[in-house]
């Protein structure tokens, strides 16, 4: 049976993000940036593991490396109705260095909400994702990778009442 305990600390990467927005008569755009450089991580632990966790701190140096994810979107109320009508689009690139150039994951997502009164609001919402490329889970890329296939798909009904 194992007893031993082990503490340890992890020190995140450096992100700078960068958000906005601007809304205009019945019109709101945001927009976001945000740039992450994984390899600026270390994990530090226990003397007794101190060569492992170095190594964890290597391999984020070595194998990891910037990523920027961006995103634009919209927000529209239709004069005289109801109606809000919502859209977006967002992109964010690998941080793997083995992987390829244009390795990304794409989401597109729309809306439409509906204010049945001061204190009710139904929306609804679909969300769609691509995955282009092969992603590194853990190795050089090249031992442990994989290759997504699949395009997940999201749909929320959501009611909210105000009180």
């Amino acid at each position: 049976q194992y007893s031993a305990t082990n503490s340890y600390s992890v020190s995140s990467p450096l992100e700078i993000g960068l958000a906005g927005s601007v809304h205009f008569l019945d019109l709101s755009l945001m927009a976001a940036a945000h740039y992450r450089d994984f390899s600026t991580m270390s994990i530090e632990g226990d003397a007794a593991y101190s060569s492992f966790y170095s190594s964890l701190s290597d391999k984020a140096r070595t194998q990891l490396q910037e990523q920027i994810e961006w995103s634009v979107g919209a927000e529209y109320k239709v004069p005289t109705t109801p109606l809000y009508l919502r859209g977006s689009i967002d992109q964010t690139g690998s941080a793997y260095k083995s992987a390829i150039a244009d390795n990304s994951i794409t989401t597109v997502a729309g809306g439409i909400g509906v204010v049945v009164d001061k204190t009710i609001r139904f929306d609804f919402m679909g969300r769609f994702s691509s995955t282009k490329g092969v992603y590194a889970v853990y190795g050089d890329g090249s031992t442990a990778s994989y290759t997504l296939t699949e395009k997940p798909s999201q749909f929320i009904l959501q009611f909210s009442y105000r009180y």
